[in-house]
C-alpha cells in the first residue's frame, strides 16, 4: 500500500521570507519628522525651524520605516541615513530586519545654517542596495526679519497729533492715543511688534501687536495718558520693532 505524507520540511530561506511577509503590518512608511519645528499656521509657511534650533544638532524621528522590496530575511543588518537636499548626511544608524518603528537619526548642525527651503528624506541601505523614501519633506530655514530686514516706516499718530505734540489738554480730552504701525512688506501670521517710548533707545515698553494673519488689517497699539505722564517732559521717541515666529528681529526705525 502506498502511503502519502504531507511534506512539512519547507526550505528555511523560503520560510524566512514568508515570516517577513507575515510580519508586515498595514502601516505605511511615514515621513521623517524633524523635532522642534514651529506649529503650522495659516498665513505662514509650513515646517519652519525656529532660530533657537538653527545651527544645532536636531533629532529626526521616523515612526514607520519604508519596507524593502524584496524583503531581506529577518535578522539582517541594514543602515538608515538622512538625506538633506537628496544628499546623505549625518551618521548612519544600524538596524536589523524587520526594521523596528520609531527610529531616531540626527541632522547635524551645519545643515540648518543656510537659509531657504530644503528637502529632508532618508534612505535604507542593505548590502549594495539602497532604497530612498520617495516623498521628502520641505523644511524652511528662515533668517530674514520682517519687512525683509529693511528699514521700517515710522509709527503713525492720529491726525490731531500731526504737529507731533502731546499737550496735557489733548490727553485730558482723550486719555488714549491710538498708534498705528505701518503695514510691512511681508506680513506673516504671528509677527509681533513691540512698541516703545523714551528719550532715547531703549525706550519704555508701551505694548505689542501680534498679526492674526498675513492680511492688511490695521495694526494698532494704545498709548495711555498714564504712560505719557509716567516719563519726563520734553522730546520723546516712539518706535516699534518686529520679531517673527522664527525669532528674527527687524531693524528699528531711525
Amino acid at each position: 500500500m502506498t502511503v502519502y505524507e504531507k511534506n512539512t520540511n519547507e526550505d528555511p530561506g523560503r520560510a524566512a521570507l514568508k515570516a517577513v511577509r507575515a510580519a508586515k503590518s498595514a502601516r505605511t512608511a511615514t515621513a521623517p519628522e524633524l523635532q522642534g519645528l514651529l506649529p503650522d499656521v495659516t498665513g505662514d509657511e509650513k515646517n519652519k525651524l525656529p532660530k533657537a534650533r538653527q545651527g544645532v544638532d536636531n533629532d529626526v524621528i521616523i515612526n514607520s520605516v519604508l519596507e524593502l522590496n524584496p524583503p531581506p530575511a529577518p535578522g539582517r543588518r541594514v543602515e538608515l541615513q538622512l538625506l538633506w537636499d537628496d544628499v546623505p548626511v549625518g551618521i548612519p544608524v544600524p538596524a536589523t530586519t524587520p526594521i523596528p518603528p520609531m527610529q531616531t537619526l540626527v541632522l547635524p548642525s551645519v545643515f540648518t545654517t543656510a537659509e531657504g527651503p530644503h528637502r529632508l528624506g532618508y534612505q535604507v541601505k542593505y548590502v549594495n542596495d539602497v532604497w530612498n523614501f520617495d516623498t521628502p519633506v520641505q523644511i524652511i530655514i528662515d533668517k530674514t526679519a520682517p519687512n525683509r530686514d529693511a528699514q521700517a516706516a515710522v509709527i503713525e499718530l492720529p491726525a490731531e497729533y500731526a504737529d507731533l505734540r502731546i499737550p496735557k489738554e489733548r490727553l485730558d480730552a482723550n486719555p488714549v492715543i491710538e498708534l498705528t504701525i505701518p503695514l510691512h512688506s511681508d506680513r506673516r501670521t504671528g509677527d509681533v511688534a513691540g512698541v516703545f517710548m523714551g528719550a532715547s533707545y531703549p525706550g519704555a515698553f508701551i505694548g505689542s501687536y501680534q498679526t492674526p494673519d498675513d492680511g492688511t488689517s490695521a495694526m494698532t497699539v494704545n498709548l495711555s495718558k498714564h504712560q505719557v505722564e509716567n516719563g519726563r517732559e520734553g522730546e520723546r521717541i516712539i518706535y516699534y520693532q518686529w520679531i517673527d515666529r522664527v525669532g528674527n528681529e527687524a531693524q528699528q526705525p531711525s
